[in-house]
């Protein structure tokens, strides 16, 4: 076959330009593109009437809305969101916050590990083979998922977020990635060169050991240095009492009658001499391995019913990243059922679409900025199409906090929590609507005992066919 080599006349550039007559708006368009900006000119005011804050199914909020600031932190964020719920309930209060920076600190050494170890494997490729590059592009990024979470908590477990509170370099990560990134290049060389000239395994897993202390050393100057043990003070919800939820059967007299008992009176807590792991599993009433990850990533490679699966990438102590690969409607229904359990969802979306970060509605809809009618062509592309050419790819985790369901028995709007403040969205929710959740949800969370059974089955058979992918694969 004969490559096509087109090249742009003088000839075909007039006729672009007498096509540009034929579209009426051009105008109005231009004149309102190059004013205010595309964004602002493709906005769409029609979606924000048929939205409200509202819904049929809602979670009490908790304390504040976290705030990652400037990190790719979310799928932490997101994470110690739905531990937090957990821990709540044992702990008997309603406002509590884990560390992020804690699990951070430790993200970034596991990479920085993962990192120095594939660089041992790939010692025999070119410097320029795509992996290489890959891993080069940056060594220890923010990034992550909810394999890569769980990995981290039940290794190191957790803290609460006043025995490691953010630091400038957790909440602004820039300087620290493009420092942890020089160093991990030349300690990729090094080690590339040591390979060459014969060194034994001995001697290169002794400069892998050294290059993370050093790496270590680096993360505690910017992070601060994790705490080995912690105490923690609280009150504790006094409608609760100490590690009980609120009975929905109470009558007013059995409340009223607690009280003159003393029952309901706030109780201040201290836990002394608390350790990481040791915290979360006296605490954390949960199996995380109980949690799936649904995905809808559809695509000819991509079958459903069967778990997408990547075995590298920011694979932790070995562990995968696997996705169970399901319709749509099943995520939904599967987010709903834990919600009406009264358990916040964790997910993945790309919440880049059709976003406005100072839009005091918060509202995610497909239809709030019309590019078509700006530029006069159909730019819709389909879900499957946009994962394999990256126009959609899953860049943020929030959580599920409710669901507003129709007449009809059918969701029309969540609410989401984001992390970045009360002062972004509708302070610190979004409500995104059905139409987009089908659009651009790409994972979402949930325990097993809200799946059916056949679903739950799935995920646990060794007979269940999975999909292998390359680590610069769309999906995680």
């Amino acid at each position: 076959m004969t490559l096509l080599q087109h090249t742009i006349s003088a000839d075909e550039i007039a006729s672009f330009s007498e096509d540009l007559r034929d579209f009426a708006p051009y105008t109005v368009a231009r004149n309102a593109a190059t004013s205010v900006g595309v964004r602002a000119a493709a906005r769409n005011p029609e979606p924000y009437r048929e939205y409200h804050d509202t819904y049929s199914v809602s979670l009490s909020p908790v304390g504040h809305v976290t705030n990652q600031k400037k990190s790719g932190r979310c799928w932490l964020f997101a994470t110690c969101n739905v531990l937090r719920d957990r821990l709540m309930g044992d702990l008997g209060t309603t406002d509590f916050e884990l560390s992020q920076a804690y699990l951070q600190f430790w993200d970034k050494l596991e990479k920085a590990n993962l990192f120095l170890n594939e660089m041992v494997r790939l010692a025999d490729q070119p410097l320029d083979s795509r992996e290489i590059l890959e891993w080069f592009s940056m060594p220890a990024p923010d990034g992550g998922w909810w394999d890569m979470a769980v990995t981290l908590v039940e290794k190191y477990g957790v803290v609460p977020k006043g025995s490691m509170p953010d630091s400038f370099n957790a909440c602004d990560t820039a300087d620290l990635n493009d420092l942890l990134a020089r160093k991990l290049r030349g300690d990729a060389l090094k080690l590339r060169r040591a390979i060459a000239d014969g060194s034994s395994e001995e001697a290169v897993d002794e400069m892998v050991a050294t290059a993370l202390s050093e790496v270590y050393r680096i993360l505690c100057v910017t992070l601060g240095e994790p705490p080995k043990t912690f105490t923690l003070e609280y009150v504790a919800d006094a409608r609760k009492g100490l590690g009980e939820k609120p009975s929905e059967n109470a009558s007013a007299q059995d409340l009223a009658a607690q009280k003159a008992a003393g029952a309901c009176n706030p109780a201040f807590v201290r836990l002394a001499d608390q350790t990481p792991k040791g915290f979360l599993a006296e605490h954390l009433q949960v199996n995380l391995h109980d949690y799936v990850v649904l995905g809808n990533v559809p695509g000819e490679s991509r079958p459903y019913e069967a778990i997408l699966e990547k075995q590298y990438r920011w694979a932790l102590d070995g562990v995968p990243t696997r996705t169970l690969n399901m319709p749509i409607e099943v995520l939904k229904d599967a987010v709903i059922a834990q919600l009406k359990a009264g358990h916040p969802v964790w997910f993945s979306c790309d919440v880049l679409k059709n976003m406005e970060r100072t839009d005091p509605t918060g509202l995610l809809d497909t239809e709030t900025l019309d590019w078509n009618a700006l530029v006069g062509l159909d730019l819709t592309i389909g879900k499957a199409d946009g994962f394999d050419t990256r126009e959609i790819t899953c860049n943020h985790a929030m959580t599920f906090q409710g669901v507003n369901i129709g007449d009809d028995g059918k969701p029309t709007a969540w609410r989401v929590e984001n992390t970045w403040g009360d002062e972004k969205c509708k302070k610190g929710y979004f409500i995104m609507t059905d139409r987009y959740f089908d659009a651009y949800v790409g994972q979402v969370v949930v325990h097993k005992d809200y799946l059916p059974a056949k679903v739950a089955a799935l995920w646990e058979s060794p007979d269940s066919p999975v999909v292998q992918s390359s680590y610069w694969a769309p999906v995680a």
